[in-house]
């Protein structure tokens, strides 16, 4: 049952094979009952040569070669077998030309150009007819161009549609990369200080906390739809002009502040070389560092917390850790918790080739990332 519905399917795909198959087919038949009476061998060599016809949309390269074979040994053989085999060998080197190689399509195409020359010569007396030769020979030979043209046209369409297809998944992988940097940078600017501007405000004064929670969430939903998939243009942002551990400090001395207004306590110990980047993976450092503060104030509760930062930056990489015990009680209770940050920032690091880890692992948040930089100049 498997057999037979993989025939049907082969059929129906190869449609017009399939009609080429049975035509040709059909004017041998006729040839050969038209003709005169033929011996036994003729008759069964005829029945070879027409099963080999049709199931050509089946076994292409085996029923194909098996008529140029059929062909060559009856050319050879000093025997009249009285039927004419030319439309199954034109239609053979056309689909040997189409499925095999030009090597072998072509050995066997002069296979059959050479067995037609010792045809003439026994045919007309050890004589060879030439302008027969010539004609007969250039005919098989336009059969197996034809094939091969009709293989050449296949490829081109195929690596055409191919290179379509490859230009415009880069175009949506350029498109992605380009979201997922304007996500970063929305997360962090927008939402990191609206998550300030909500833990300063929840007591002092409600309205402008409640409006910058709503605000803040909102937000976060526009992050999650750039995350992942916008037509938005990237955001191209200026160089820095401070070097990379300049900007590093600042970005530290900033958020310490902010934290110690916000009564959290923690620890930062930092190791700064001097390293060649590109900007990419300078913002990307900053930027992870403003994360990993906004997650501490977002997350925990500065009572019973404390936190713990390690920023290593050697020649080759960046090495950030961050731990802090985790809080029973949120600073933020009606805060949605997506986790999306650090998910994009993971994503943006790996795909420079860094690693990027973070986990809960006994009441303790522990996170550690790796970014590759470039050797200094």
């Amino acid at each position: 049952m498997v057999n037979a519905q993989r025939i049907v399917r082969q059929l129906k795909s190869r449609w017009i094979l399939t009609a080429a198959a049975f035509i040709v087919a059909v004017l041998s038949a006729s040839a050969f009952l038209s003709g005169e009476a033929t011996s036994f061998l003729s008759g069964i060599v005829f029945g070879i040569h027409l099963v080999l016809i049709l199931i050509i949309p089946v076994f292409p390269k085996i029923s194909c070669t098996g008529i140029a074979a059929v062909y060559a040994v009856t050319s050879v053989v000093p025997f009249d077998f009285s039927f004419s085999q030319l439309w199954g060998v034109l239609l053979a080197l056309v689909v040997l030309g189409y499925f095999c190689s030009n090597t072998f399509s072509l050995t066997v195409t002069l296979l059959v150009v050479v067995s037609k020359f010792v045809d003439s010569l026994l045919s007309n007396g050890n004589h060879v007819d030439l302008s027969e030769v010539i004609i007969f020979g250039t005919l098989f030979l336009l059969c197996w161009l034809c094939g091969v043209t009709i293989k050449s046209q296949e490829i081109i369409r195929k690596n055409r549609d191919t290179s379509h297809l490859l230009e415009q998944a880069q175009r949506k992988n350029a498109q992605l990369q380009a979201n997922d940097a304007l996500a970063v940078k929305l997360h962090d600017s927008v939402a990191g200080n609206l998550s300030y501007i909500v833990l300063a405000t929840q007591e002092e004064n409600p309205t402008i906390h409640d409006a910058a929670l709503s605000t803040l969430n909102e937000i976060r939903e526009i992050v999650g739809v750039l995350s992942k998939d916008d037509n938005t243009d990237p955001v191209k942002t200026s160089l820095a002009q401070l070097s990379l551990e300049e900007q590093t400090s600042q970005a530290i001395d900033f958020e310490e502040n902010r934290m110690r207004i916000l009564g959290f306590k923690g620890e930062v110990s930092t190791s700064l070389e001097y390293s060649h980047v590109n900007d990419a993976n300078e913002k990307m450092i900053i930027q992870l560092i403003h994360e990993i503060y906004a997650n501490i104030a977002r997350h925990c509760n500065p009572q019973d917390s404390s936190y713990a930062i390690s920023i290593r930056i050697e020649r080759t990489q960046a090495i950030l850790r961050e731990i802090n015990p985790l809080s029973s009680e949120q600073t933020l209770p009606h805060f949605h918790k997506s986790g999306m940050g650090l998910s994009l920032h993971r994503r943006a690091i790996v795909q420079a080739g860094g690693e990027m880890n973070y986990s809960a692992q006994m009441d303790t948040w522990v996170l550690f990332a790796k970014i590759p930089l470039s050797e200094p100049l």
